[in-house]
């Protein structure tokens, strides 16, 4: 569903881009937004019937504290299934894009990337919304899942929570108040303010999170009222803990969330120093800039650290373990706005391919501009999915350890702090084959473009498109069975061998290791992203302010050619139409020298510089940009190749 809307407003935002840009960035925003709510929407029917099945089939009127356990156990297999399908998207995934992504880059040289004729175009745009859009929905679809199961078994640990059968449905009642709370905060992004510039269209992008905290914040302490009792005591607890406590545990939550993108916001976005010192540095060469983007990632870690410590310190001490569960939920209430905002990201840069391809100029302009906003948030959404996924995998610690009967994990112990070693180094060992199976099939695509290319260059011919996504395709299944036995065999090899304490210290080491290096990477990433972004929008502003000084002797010209050469206007500009075709309006264009002269220069005067104060000259649904008319001699030869191409609707002026 989400790879169907995203292509779907792929074509639309360029559409709307060779008008105005408000419209192109509503499509977006808007896309984004049916993105996320169809995967929180579907999620919570889902958990919801099965809960309601198992319920039925499994309960009755005598049923115990221990078969209400059991069954909120059998319903964690729900979470396994959602996780298995976040790891498929995500890393087979990731796999497909940044293959294609590479071996596109490397065969393109000082040469535009996004023409028809690259055969691994296509492949790129296809894993754009793979890696992006599915990937980022499986992984936090996971997180949702795995949360609310946690919270469930984590209730049965408190008797106060078993009489009311409300309290079970708590965390959903949570992620679907968080749906309503995502439409309103749609509404007022997209009614209340506009977009009219990239600026604005970053400010709004990145208030969505807020806006959407802010408005949940009430709503967190209406459920937490209404839904829990005043007072329960969990198991292993000598201390009473309140409804307000956990909802305290649900408001740190929500805010920590929010803080942890935040602060990834600061060293990705390039309106910050971070991201403008990477840039800096590539004036010195590649070596500088990979070393400065390396160390801005690791410095990127400290803040979500902190946070993330700070939230899981005050859940604990208000309600234990499920303290820990609810912070989760009340973190991922929100889940629909951070994904739509997260989506948006794919959905503009593939917009903005697409005019490139077309050669719609205008429209790449405006789509660029969108694409370079949405790049920052982007880094917002995938920073709070790692934050929730930590806080996720704590609770699921928490719950694992509650079913097990463990009162102390003693990392002291060799079994313990064995596990714990190798769990910390499971997350590089992940990684690394993971990056290797990356650099293995942009190997593969980058020759097989090559191939390509200069059979069409000798032979003529089209790009085979198709045969890139297949050797994408087949590399990203390959590349993830290393990375799936590593997950999934080595905690079944520890139990089995070892016992739960072994699982105990190897849960604990991957969580710690696996936090520091998915947030460190995916800054890195993200600020090297958009500090390419920031130097090429410094050098488009540079080739704009000398075009206008340039174009100030042209304007000149053209003022003079419209007093001296008024017959030829006239005679320029009805010739000019009776050449674009028989159109019905096309008698409207005909008249005195006057008009005539009127119509090459158009109801708006000329600003300084030779520009109309619009800065665009063209057609009612064609505007052409400034670089389209390098020479005052060439106006009336481009209008009438745009009219032939496209007739006038209507006889409107040809200045809008």
């Amino acid at each position: 569903m989400g790879l169907h809307f995203a292509v779907i407003a792929n074509v639309r935002t360029v559409k709307k881009a060779r008008k105005e840009m408000e419209k192109a960035f509503l499509t977006v925003l808007r896309a984004g937004f049916a993105i996320g709510f169809s995967v929180i929407s579907l999620g919570v029917l889902a958990l919801t019937l099965v809960i309601s099945c198992y319920m039925s089939a499994f309960l009755s009127d005598q049923s115990t504290a221990k078969d209400y356990s059991d069954l909120f156990l059998y319903i964690t297999g729900f979470a396994l299934g959602a996780s298995v399908v976040a790891l498929f998207g995500r890393v087979s995934g990731g796999i497909f894009t940044k293959a294609a992504d590479v071996g596109v880059d490397l065969t393109t040289d000082k040469q535009p990337e996004d023409i028809d004729k690259n055969p691994g175009i296509i492949a790129d745009y296809v894993g754009d919304n793979v890696g992006d859009v599915v990937g980022a929905g499986s992984d936090l679809f996971a997180s949702f899942a795995e949360s609310v199961c946690a919270t469930m078994v984590l209730s049965c640990s408190a008797p106060e929570l078993m009489r009311m059968p409300q309290s079970f449905y708590y965390p959903l009642l949570v992620f679907s108040s968080g749906i309503f709370i995502s439409i309103l905060t749609v509404a007022i992004g997209s009614r209340v303010t506009h977009a009219e510039s990239s600026g604005q269209a970053q400010r709004i992008m990145t208030n969505q999170p807020f806006v959407s905290a802010v408005l949940m914040t009430p709503v967190l302490l209406i459920l937490s009222q209404y839904c829990l009792p005043a007072q329960m005591q969990f198991a292993g607890e000598s201390y009473v803990t309140t409804k307000y406590q956990v909802f305290a545990c649900s408001l740190f939550g929500l805010w920590g969330g929010y803080l942890v993108g935040l602060s990834s916001e600061y060293f990705t976005s390039h309106d910050y120093y971070p991201v403008q010192e990477v840039a800096k540095s590539c004036h010195t060469g590649s070596a500088t800039d990979i070393i400065y983007g390396l160390a801005l990632g690791y410095m990127s870690t400290i803040f979500p650290i902190i946070i993330l410590v700070v939230v899981i310190y005050v859940a604990f001490i208000c309600a234990a373990m499920y303290g820990v569960a609810v912070a989760t939920c009340g973190m991922l209430s929100t889940i629909g706005v951070m994904l739509s905002v997260t989506s948006c990201g794919p959905i503009a840069d593939n917009a903005a391919g697409l005019a490139k391809m077309c050669n719609l100029d205008y429209a790449a302009i405006q789509t660029e501009d969108i694409s370079a906003a949405c790049k920052v948030v982007s880094a917002h959404g995938r920073s709070f999915a790692i934050g929730t996924a930590t806080v996720t995998a704590l609770a699921l610690f928490g719950a694992f350890i509650t079913r097990q009967g463990i009162a102390v994990v003693d990392l002291l112990q060799p079994i313990e702090f064995a596990g714990l070693v190798i769990g910390a180094m499971l997350p590089y060992a992940f990684s690394a084959q993971i990056l290797r199976s990356v650099s293995s099939a942009a190997g593969i695509i980058e020759k097989e473009i090559k191939e390509q290319k200069s059979e069409i260059t000798n032979r003529g011919g089209e790009p085979d498109y198709h045969k890139c996504i297949r050797i994408c395709s087949i590399a990203s299944l390959r590349g993830m069975i290393v990375p799936t036995v590593i997950v999934v065999g080595t905690p079944m090899v520890a139990g089995i061998v070892f016992g739960p304490v072994a699982i105990c210290g190897l849960l604990a080491g991957i969580i710690v290791s696996g936090v520091q290096i998915g947030i460190s990477f995916v800054n890195s990433g993200v600020a090297w992203d958009n500090a390419k972004k920031y130097i090429e929008g410094k050098e488009r502003k540079a080739k704009r302010e000398n075009r206008e000084q340039a174009g100030g002797e042209e304007g000149h010209e053209v003022r003079g050619a419209g007093r001296t050469g008024r017959e030829e206007g006239g005679r320029g500009a009805q010739e000019g139409f009776e050449e674009a075709g028989d159109h019905p309006h096309a008698h409207h264009h005909r008249g005195s020298d006057r008009k005539g002269e009127r119509r090459v220069q158009g109801r708006h005067h000329w600003r300084r510089g030779g520009r109309p104060h619009e800065g665009h000259l063209g057609t009612r649904n064609q505007c052409l940009d400034e670089a389209d008319l390098p020479h005052s001699a060439d106006i009336r030869r481009v209008l009438r190749e745009r009219c032939a191409a496209q007739p006038l609707a209507g006889n409107k002026s040809l200045v809008r």
